[in-house]
């Protein structure tokens, strides 16, 4: 029967049109389709094992993960998601005290992690173009050590959670020419790496054999549409996965059986990665259709999100369309009042937000 499920049910499963009691969730930059066929088939296999912790070195999914980047096995390091990557990876490189510098209007992790360990974090302002300001990064860094702090990190969001925006191919390779001549970590979160196009973005994972102190991160929650389960995995060299791998030595089965399957069918199922990609860009196309004849400015986004500019009344509207059982993200956490993040849905999701957004601005006169 459940096979019979996952041929015929399994499509309107996940596309049925949410009724009168449910909520639309466009506001954790979820994968709203659904994960594969193949990954869900594989959990349910899998159910006769749960019994048994998983096989602790996540082998498979390592050689598979290395197979798609042309690393090896031990670049990679598998985690509950890249959060718990990000936290990781402070405790178990960085000194207690030490500095971190990140953008304003990004991730709000990275902070919590140098908090964590006691240090200081260096918010330094994006560009006028919500882009993330390399030139400014490193300038505030050179600052900083003509002062004597040590910096042990510098973090980059690309693409950029909230605003969705990219750097280009020269401002990773001039950062890292940086933190290679002053000995500093360089991390890149990569959550959504996955949705951008391919012409006008550029992976770290290329530089990661040109200096020993990248760490790059990615997960399956996003593109893949995994959330629920939590799995991460970060890309280095051979040093700094086995730095990790003995501070968390007494942190076993970190990745559940049912996320090590998931991932690792997900990862090969090439034509779900092909459907979501170009379902993604064609929804994402029609949100900012109806915001452009709304009026309404947004930040083009390489992501599976968008950043609107609502104004003085962006928390009234969330409260609006919260009242309409649709969710968003305000993004005052991100340091962008006026702002709100709203994830690329299904159709029948973004033509009810634009319905209400249409609806509040009549109410209002204007946003």
């Amino acid at each position: 029967m459940f096979k019979y499920f996952f041929k015929k049910d399994f499509k309107r499963f996940f596309t049925e049109e949410n009724s009168s009691n449910k909520c639309i969730r466009l506001s954790l930059s979820e994968n709203l389709w659904g994960p594969s066929s193949k990954a869900l088939y594989a959990i349910y296999k899998e159910l006769k094992h749960v019994n048994l912790y998983p096989e602790n070195s996540y082998q498979k999914l390592k050689d598979l993960i290395a197979t798609k980047y042309n690393l090896s096995a031990d670049q990679i390091f598998l985690g509950n998601g890249s959060a718990e990557l990000i936290m990781l990876s402070a405790l178990a490189l960085f000194k207690t005290e030490s500095v971190g510098i990140t953008s304003t209007n990004t991730f709000v992790g990275f902070k919590f992690s140098i908090a964590n360990i006691r240090g200081l974090c260096f918010e330094i302002p994006m560009s006028n173009n919500f882009t993330i300001d390399t030139k400014m990064l490193i300038l505030e860094a050179k600052k900083l050590i003509e002062r004597n702090f040590y910096i042990s990190a510098i973090y980059v969001c690309n693409p950029n959670n909230p605003t969705g925006t990219v750097i280009s191919e020269n401002s990773i390779k001039t950062l890292i020419d940086f933190g290679k001549k002053h000995n500093i970590y360089l991390i890149f979160d990569e959550a959504y790496m996955e949705y951008a196009s391919r012409d006008r973005t550029t992976t770290a994972i290329k530089f990661i054999n040109y200096y020993n102190k990248i760490l790059i991160l990615r997960t399956f929650s996003k593109f893949y549409g995994l959330a629920g389960l939590r799995c991460g995995y970060l890309l280095s060299n051979k040093e700094v996965i086995q730095q990790l791998k003995r501070f968390q030595q007494n942190v076993v089965f970190n990745v559940n059986r049912f996320a090590y399957v998931a991932a690792f069918n997900s990862l090969l199922d090439r034509r779900y990665a092909i459907r979501t990609y170009n379902k993604n860009l064609k929804m994402k196309k029609i949100l900012m259709c109806g915001l452009k004849k709304l009026s309404i400015e947004y930040v083009n986004s390489e992501t599976n999100f968008i950043l609107i500019k609502i104004g003085k009344n962006y928390l009234d509207l969330y409260e609006f369309l919260t009242e309409h059982k649709v969710h968003v993200m305000p993004c005052d956490k991100f340091g962008l009042k006026e702002y709100i993040r709203v994830s690329v849905g299904r159709k029948q999701d973004i033509k009810h937000f634009l319905s209400l957004l249409k609806q509040y601005k009549q109410k209002m006169g204007n946003i």
